[in-house]
């Protein structure tokens, strides 16, 4: 499991959003490291996909990935390149964070079969402190199919936790509880990651976007089922 934390390369990051170059000199200055730190961060940015000018007198931001970046979406989530699932690891960072994004993965799990998690897809787990009833997940997934079918004039179905698009499977939510209230749910959604044949996906859709669409609905629901 490979996960981003916190750290320098994210003031760094504000720093370039400004739309101005700025210097290496600077950056080190105001984050109290050395310039090789700097091009380091930097450098791991450029990896996660940033399109970052480098030049003698710089660095520049040209362009954000199209990623499901908590840090870009302004919400408390751990992000990994790869895991297992990320249902697994909400649980085990609950309380730490409201919840996990992945770029792929490894051991991803549907309702009643593995959800094949090929990066491009939406494969996050939201963390829930108290849930009500696990019969929750078909309003949920109701909900999710609604607010996708608005934004982008389709049809998108739901059907006992699944989502559908012209009858081809294109995700699910999954509800796992633990004790008598705290649960995990978990949403995958294809986006632009290959897909069999027999499944639909969201390709001119925006990865980033379908990411805040859906964790505006976990979010909504989490708050309900808190009062």
């Amino acid at each position: 499991m490979r996960c981003i934390a916190p750290g320098p390369k994210f003031r760094i990051l504000e720093m370039l959003k400004a739309g101005k170059r700025v210097s290496g000199e600077l950056i080190a200055r105001e984050l109290g490291i050395s310039r090789i730190a700097v091009w380091k961060h930097v450098k791991m940015l450029k990896s996660l996909g940033y399109e970052i000018d480098a030049r003698r007198n710089g660095y520049r931001l040209v362009k954000i990935p199209d990623e499901p970046f908590p840090w870009e979406l302004g919400v408390n989530y751990l992000y990994c390149l790869k895991v297992r699932s990320t249902m697994d690891s909400a649980w085990r960072n609950f309380g730490t964070y409201d919840g996990v994004i992945a770029k792929e993965q490894t051991k991803g799990r549907g309702r009643s079969d593995p959800w094949i998690s090929l990066p491009g897809g939406l494969y996050l787990s939201a963390c829930f402190p108290r849930i009500s009833s696990v019969s929750m997940v078909e309003t949920l997934a109701n909900d999710i199919a609604e607010s996708l079918s608005e934004r982008y004039s389709l049809n998108v179905q739901a059907v006992e936790g699944k989502l559908f698009l012209n009858g081809k499977k294109l995700g699910g939510v999954l509800i796992e509880v633990r004790g008598n209230y705290k649960a995990v749910v978990g949403v995958g959604i294809n986006v632009r990651n290959p897909v069999p044949r027999n499944f639909a996906r969201l390709e001119n859709a925006s990865l980033r976007e379908v990411a805040e669409i859906v964790i505006k609905v976990l979010q909504r629901y989490n708050r309900r089922e808190r009062t």
